[in-house]
């Protein structure tokens, strides 16, 4: 019985430092600026960047390359995670002025790292480079998960999602 509450008490003890351990990062707004600022500040190996909602204009791309050693990163816009669509709360709108191929690049981690993009709009706008791929993921991570987003395109290459 002994052996029984200390292995409980070990265990809830893991549980509890590993969650110490894990990062929330909220962008001050859902601007491409405000987010990018956000992804720079990720430096647990485990963490959530949230984006507020709103509507924003981005003009310009947003990359990432998520810090060799993470395990998990999600970015999480402020839709819903249980509807499906996520309920356009978080929409960005692709005004890209630049010669860009995509509006969100992020490159993955390590094979066994987790990355997860969820409860976002991407819609396309007025940009001269528009209609791109709005989302690119590159990396060596083998679990990706997009769940509860809308790509809202007029015309977009490869359904607005490319994997390399």
């Amino acid at each position: 019985m002994q052996i029984r509450k200390h292995l409980v008490l070990v265990l809830l003890s893991a549980l509890i430092s590993a969650k110490a351990q894990a990062q929330t990062i909220t962008a001050s707004s859902c601007s491409s600026s405000d987010v990018q600022s956000a992804l720079n500040e990720v430096t647990s190996s485990t963490t959530a960047v949230n984006i507020p909602a709103g509507t924003c204009n981005w003009t310009s791309q947003i990359t990432f390359t998520v810090p060799t050693g993470s395990t998990t990163l999600s970015i999480l816009g402020a839709g819903s995670l249980t509807t499906t669509g996520g309920g356009d709360v978080t929409v960005i709108v692709d005004n890209d002025t630049t010669d860009s191929n995509y509006l969100l690049g992020i490159t993955t981690a390590a094979a066994g790292s987790y990355f997860r993009l969820a409860g976002i709009t991407f819609q396309s706008g007025t940009g001269s480079v528009k209609n791109n791929e709005p989302i690119q993921i590159a990396g060596s991570s083998h679990n990706f998960r997009f769940d509860h987003n809308h790509i809202n395109y007029a015309v977009a290459k490869d359904g607005g999602l490319r994997l390399n």
